[in-house]
């Protein structure tokens, strides 16, 4: 493509992105608050999920066929949640626990441990969780059950009491001196005595909600508190109804800020949802945000369908990607080390072999996404699903990169496949994630970091695949042209990135602004120099600082995570949250099998780059500073990228497995095409 062409790409690939990122932003739903009410019920249900509601639970069905709904994830400070660490997560608004336990959850002592033995295990979590922040927040609180007064632990004014057999007027007698209320039910553990158990829980729900319809300003909340001691983590039940809706209500889809999608919440936004319907600000050390429901309306039975399918996906998710992350392990590495061997000995059929399998090996975390198109999770065997779309979806993207009018340029597939890359992890941003939400490169719900925007390891190839095709844009263009593309690309890729509403990710802003800035430097041939590199940190640091603090201005329930995390800085809890990253970090490099690939991944960028005459320098050097621009910039981003992010080295093996593989075709390429090469070909010339 001639340098008119590749402009005209640029600009229509920009026009695209820009256009939905807009559609994106102005079409974000309207919400209703849950509330004001006078009284707030909230029945805690360890276990309970979507899958449990149906015929056999007659009282939890017409409860749910009246209420605002959601998928609820129950993750505290541990990646499973028991009963009690649930409730204790749930008063205070944070990622806490309540002590340590074996897998079924039994804790070391039989009785509750004291407000001071929760306080101090809490205290030396990373999270800051404040126990009984609710309780301290009331006036009175009055619970039902045992594990309810941990909802309280250490607040004054609570009153507790059996959650036995009552009435409905038995229950609006025994609440009524208090506006909150928590009640706790039977365990819902995964044997054989789950059903008799559930329909004690139904009865249960039944008398409250009975009390509650005759109390048009009281607010109920049933949510599954915790996961099933003894089993999988699983997305739980929340649905919220003011007493005047029960019985003859809408149904409406939760969402609160810390998910930015419906119908996902989770347990941490209950103590500010309960404080802002009973008219109380929330204290500013509750990391949850108000829940609050879709105006759409919804119906009843489409509306329980749809969240048995978002527990479903979770669940597939969590079974098939770790299978399929030690295939891709695996198979990139066999890439490296036949990449390598190839080029050893150079010669025109092996070359020729190994343009094609690296090309199909890079296209493999974009592919990852694109097999999302299809429901796998919901098969009978979500791994086997997976792989036949993922296979399915590599082999498709391999075949535009090699068959498309670019193939006639020596490194057009490689270009090729970098646009298709930066353009589908672009449109899934800016269309709503729904492609990285439970992928397995992507983000799961039940882990609750993130629930929309760009992950990290998808940053780390969106970054990767921009560099290469901004630098294959620029190629042979004039300085100012050059620098006006990289602009305009650039900040495209910026605004999908970082802003809130769409990529919102602080560290991939960081560590992409810096990039950006050195692939300009070196293709317009301006030397990066300490000042400049440092000039360039500061240029993340200041757009990233922008965004944090637009979004910091708009109200708490709206806000992201950047917004949050200025409110964080300000209150002076940042410290934990970055000492909680660095922990995540190292513990992904100690842990997580993508780490193995890494030690591969530079071993084999040493051996193409070493020499002079090394495969690698010598395929750049048929690129001219394009090339060179693309490798540095996409080594600075992925370099910063695992510093600044939480999945550390994660980042760089995503960076890695999409780069060096590209890398290897292009220096087969040009053992295949090197007599043209030696003509004075433009490699890039033709590459879209």
């Amino acid at each position: 493509m001639k340098p008119p062409g590749r402009v005209v790409a640029v600009l229509a690939a920009c026009a695209l992105l820009c256009g939905t990122a807009a559609w994106r932003l102005a079409s974000t739903p309207q919400t209703t608050e849950l509330g004001p009410a006078t009284r707030v019920v909230v029945v805690g249900v360890p276990g309970l999920t979507w899958s449990d509601i149906g015929t056999a639970t007659p009282h939890l069905l017409a409860v749910s066929q009246h209420a605002a709904v959601g998928s609820l994830t129950t993750r505290g400070a541990t990646s499973f949640a028991c009963p009690r660490d649930g409730w204790v997560t749930l008063g205070a608004g944070n990622r806490a626990l309540f002590d340590s336990h074996d897998g079924d959850c039994r804790s070391p002592s039989s009785a509750l441990a004291d407000a001071a033995g929760v306080e101090r295990i809490n205290a030396e979590s990373t999270y800051g969780a404040d126990p009984g922040l609710l309780g301290d927040a009331v006036p009175c609180t009055r619970t039902f059950g045992r594990d309810a007064a941990l909802g309280v632990v250490g607040a004054a004014n609570v009153a507790t009491a059996p959650a036995g057999r009552r009435s409905p007027e038995g229950w609006r007698a025994a609440w009524d001196a208090c506006p909150l209320a928590l009640v706790s039910t039977p365990v819902l553990r995964d044997n054989a005595a789950r059903p008799a158990t559930l329909e004690r829980v139904d009865a249960l729900v039944g008398a409250v909600a009975a009390a509650v319809a005759r109390e048009p300003q009281t607010l109920l909340m049933v949510v599954g508190v915790s996961d099933s001691p003894g089993s999988a983590q699983e997305m739980r039940l929340a649905l919220a109804a003011p007493g005047a809706e029960l019985g003859n209500g809408p149904v409406r889809l939760l969402r609160s800020a810390t998910t930015g999608k419906a119908p996902y919440v989770q347990l941490i936004d209950v103590a500010p949802t309960v404080l802002v319907a009973l008219g109380i600000d929330p204290p500013e050390v509750m990391l949850g945000r108000p829940v609050v429901a879709t105006a759409d309306v919804e119906p009843a039975e489409q509306a329980l369908t749809a969240l048995r399918a978002v527990a479903a996906d979770a669940e597939g998710a969590r079974v098939a990607t770790l299978p399929l992350i030690w295939a891709w392990v695996v198979v990139t590495a066999l890439c490296c080390l036949g990449g390598v061997a190839a080029l050893w000995r150079p010669g025109r059929r092996g070359a020729s072999t190994l343009r094609t399998a690296a090309v199909a090996v890079a296209a493999i975390p974009v592919a990852s996404l694109v097999a999302d198109l299809v429901p796998w999770q919901r098969s009978d065997d979500p791994t086997l699903w997976l792989s036949v779309a993922l296979v399915v979806s590599a082999t498709a993207l391999t075949v535009v990169a090699l068959a498309g009018p670019w193939r006639s340029s020596p490194f057009g597939p490689v270009v090729a496949l970098a646009v298709l890359g930066v353009l589908v992890l672009g449109l899934d941003v800016t269309t709503g994630s729904s492609l990285q939400l439970n992928g397995p490169l992507g983000y799961n719900p039940l882990v609750a970091g993130r629930f929309t925007g760009f992950g990290n390891m998808p940053f780390a190839v969106f970054s990767t695949c921009g560099l290469i095709a901004i630098a294959a844009a620029v190629h042979g263009a004039s300085r100012r042209a050059t620098a006006l593309l990289i602009v305009l690309a650039g900040a495209t890729m910026v605004l999908v990135d970082g802003m809130p509403g769409l990529g919102a990710d602080v560290g991939g802003v960081l560590a992409l602004v810096p990039a950006l800035l050195v692939t300009g430097m070196l293709a317009t041939g301006v030397r990066v120099s300490l000042l400049r590199g440092a000039a360039a940190l500061a240029a993340g640091v200041v757009v990233v600082s922008a965004l944090a603090i637009a979004d910091y201005q708009r109200p708490p329930q709206s806000q992201t995570h950047l917004g949050r995390f200025v409110g964080q800085v300000l209150d002076g809890t940042a410290v934990s949250v970055v000492d909680r990253k660095a922990g995540a970090n190292v513990h992904l490099l100690l842990n997580s099998p993508v780490a193995l690939l890494a030690p591969l991944l530079v071993l084999t960028l040493w051996w193409l780059l070493a020499r002079d005459t090394s495969p690698g320098r010598l395929a750049l050097a048929q690129t001219g500073t394009a090339g060179r621009a693309a490798l540095v910039g996409a080594g600075v981003a992925a370099t910063l990228g695992t510093v600044l992010n939480d999945s550390g080295i994660a980042v760089f093996v995503a960076a890695g497995a999409v780069g060096v593989p590209l890398l290897l075709s292009a220096a087969a390429t040009m053992n295949v095409a090197q007599p043209g090469l030696a003509d004075g070909a433009a490699p890039l010339d033709d590459a879209a």
